[in-house]
């Protein structure tokens, strides 16, 4: 009756509902709520698994699903969240410095330097030679190249690299210009930096040196050494 080449059960054939020729013994099964195959059952095989999406980041709970024959509201196609309560974690987040699998693929923080690097420049410098008792400054500029907060413990002057007992160089923090440290123990975030002055005057004809020694929690490099220099001459004749 209904033209698909299959006749009714009660005319010996294997169509269990003559009246529509998606059905009939053999017909691929449709997801319409309907046996269309013949076999005393509904849409099997034919639904679609969806997956639970409460945190609305498009991707869903692998452990909450439902089949359905369209999408059910609060629902998504894509499986694999790690974290269906937040929205900043799933498979196509990008991973961060956070102890936290962002990505969903396992490993905590891969691919990511997740530790404080010091950089500090110049690494060193000559003030060059100034009359004495005249003052030069420079300014040393401390950066944290990392993805963590770099903290410095501490940063001096080293003493016994003078010729003299004299102390020419002064270490000058906090200074008054800004992005100064404005302490010998600053904590340095991701991607920041900031610096101090190291003033030279020399108190008398002689030659000086010393090195700015800078203490951090970088596990690679936790003493960076600027070395620092200058000479004088003499305005009297």
């Amino acid at each position: 009756v209904d033209g698909d080449g299959h006749d009714a059960l009660i005319a010996g054939g294997d169509d269990c509902n003559d009246n529509n020729d998606t059905i009939y013994t053999g017909a691929p099964e449709l997801c319409d709520g309907l046996d269309n195959d013949c076999d005393d059952e509904v849409d099997e095989g034919a639904k679609t698994i969806y997956y639970g999406d409460k945190d609305g980041d498009g991707y869903g709970d692998l452990y909450d699903t439902i089949p359905a024959c369209s999408l059910p509201e609060g629902y998504v196609t894509n499986a694999g969240d790690c974290n269906d309560h937040d929205p900043a974690i799933n498979p196509g987040a990008a991973e961060l410095c956070d102890g936290i699998d962002n990505n969903c693929n396992g490993p905590l923080d891969e691919g990511l330097f997740c530790r404080p690097i010091i950089s500090v420049s110049p690494t060193g410098h000559y003030f060059g030679v100034i009359p004495v008792g005249s003052t030069v400054s420079q300014t040393i500029t401390i950066s944290n190249r990392g993805l963590v907060d770099l903290e410095i413990f501490s940063m001096s002057l080293m003493s016994g690299f003078s010729l003299t007992p004299e102390r020419p160089f002064a270490l000058i923090v906090p200074c008054e210009d800004s992005g100064c440290c404005g302490s010998t123990a600053p904590l340095i975030g991701p991607g920041e930096s900031c610096s101090v002055e190291v003033e030279f005057t020399p108190p008398s004809t002689r030659y000086y040196w010393t090195s700015l020694n800078i203490y951090s929690d970088d596990p690679v490099n936790p003493l960076v050494s600027v070395s620092l220099s200058g000479g004088f001459y003499s305005t009297r004749f």
